[in-house]
């Protein structure tokens, strides 16, 4: 039987619950050359992503600004 996947909306009545959740990879802090590395593969590698992603019907919701590339570091504590 397949996989029925269907996208939903924000709940206004609770708009604190979310409904979208963002796939993360890590490494650990001083691995630095490992993180560079994913980054730039990841970035090199998004159309391949987006096509998979969309091969298996995996909804994807808009993505936001990237801040990193904008000037601002998000979630990295070197």
């Amino acid at each position: 039987m397949p996989l029925t996947i269907t996208p939903m909306a924000a709940d206004t009545k609770h708009p604190d619950v979310p409904f979208q959740f963002d796939i993360g990879i890590g490494v650990r802090e001083r691995d630095t050359g490992w993180r560079d590395l994913l980054d730039r593969e990841l970035d090199r590698r998004q159309a391949d992503i987006d096509r998979i992603l969309n091969t298996f019907g995996i909804p994807q919701a808009a993505r936001p600004v990237d801040a990193a590339k904008a000037g601002g570091e998000v979630g990295r504590t070197e």
